[in-house]
Parts: C-alpha cells; structure tokens; sequence
C-alpha cells in the first residue's frame, strides 16, 4: 500500500482486498478510524485518500504512517 503525501491514494494490490481489518495487527486507533469510515476490508480502503482518514477523530501523522505499511 502506498499513500506518502496529504490527499494521495492508497492503492492495495487485488489480492489483499479481501482482508478484513479486523484480523489485523493494528493499533486500536486504527481500527476505530477504519471503523468510522465503514471500512472492514482492505479493499474498501484502495482509492481512499490520505486526507480521508485525516478528516476522522484521533487520526494523525502517526496513525497514516501505521496504515502505509501494509
């Protein structure tokens, strides 16, 4: 997944679409921000914008960085 600048999207390759975020080693921030867009699979969040996730509560630098590294 790549996504390195404010209003960039995230593209998440075909295969690891159907993952659902909560079978995810990810932090609980996350996973709530996820949560709040309605995302419960990878591919609900291919096209999604950095500044998407940024809008929501609790959301930050840190927590896109985290999301980046999938």
């Amino acid at each position: 997944m790549e996504a390195a600048t404010e209003g960039e999207r995230f593209s998440i390759p075909a295969k690891l679409h159907p993952w659902k975020v909560e079978h995810l080693p990810i932090s609980v921030r996350l996973e709530n921000t996820l949560d709040k867009l309605g995302i419960t699979n990878l591919g609900q969040l291919h096209g999604k914008t950095t500044e998407d996730l940024l809008k929501m509560w609790h959301c930050g630098r840190t927590t896109i960085k985290e999301c980046q590294q999938f």
